[in-house]
């Protein structure tokens, strides 16, 4: 068994951890998915968060839940744009991922 701090969380790799047990929820859909990714690397993970009924621990659980979708759906449009990139080119935007880089 290891415990640890949020250091853990984003700089520990423990390749045989099954089971991460958190705390409390973070508001934050990049640091929710970064702690998940400390499980289930060489079989089948589980993630527990701990939350208090009634308290700011549910709106931060849910408000990442809420950030990560937005995240994953605006991945699929853009993973979309990139297998049609005609018709964006068309429009006149951005029509790939690269074409954004090479802007900036």
């Amino acid at each position: 068994m290891v415990v640890a701090t949020s250091v853990g969380e984003e700089g520990l790799d423990v390749a045989s951890t099954d089971l991460v047990i958190f705390y409390e929820p973070v508001p934050s859909e990049i640091r929710t998915i970064q702690r998940r990714g400390r499980t289930g690397r060489n079989r089948p993970g589980r993630v527990v968060i701990l939350m208090a009924k009634g308290t700011r621990d549910e709106a931060y659980y849910y408000s990442s839940l809420r950030k990560e979708k937005t995240m994953k759906e605006r991945l699929v449009s853009l993973q979309r744009r990139e297998s049609e990139p005609e018709k964006e080119e068309e429009e006149g935007g951005q029509s790939t991922l690269l074409d954004f880089d090479s802007m900036h």
